[in-house]
């Protein structure tokens, strides 16, 4: 949750972070190391949450630094409140 504000923060990375009062902290390279009972090497995330709070933001940012490190990625977006453009 980047904080109660209504409006959005797109674009305004620096101004949510100086409002922030509720960090997350990830390392998407461990998230799946020593986890008892896991079947496979496959990394999977689920974000939920009440209405507002960045969850697309910071899926949005999770996503971004795993391009950054090649990683095959699936991005599911019912809403289609993200639009890439395929280069």
């Amino acid at each position: 949750m980047i904080d109660n504000q209504i409006s959005s923060w797109n674009s305004k990375f620096e101004q949510a972070l100086a409002s922030s009062d509720k960090p997350v902290l990830m390392d998407i390279l461990q998230l799946n190391e020593k986890v008892e009972g896991k079947n496979t090497d496959n990394l999977h995330i689920s974000v939920t949450g009440d209405t507002k709070i960045g969850k697309t933001f910071s899926i949005s940012k999770i996503f971004f630094y795993a391009s950054l490190l090649n990683c095959q990625t699936l991005y599911i977006d019912p809403k289609m409140e993200k639009r890439y453009i395929l280069v």
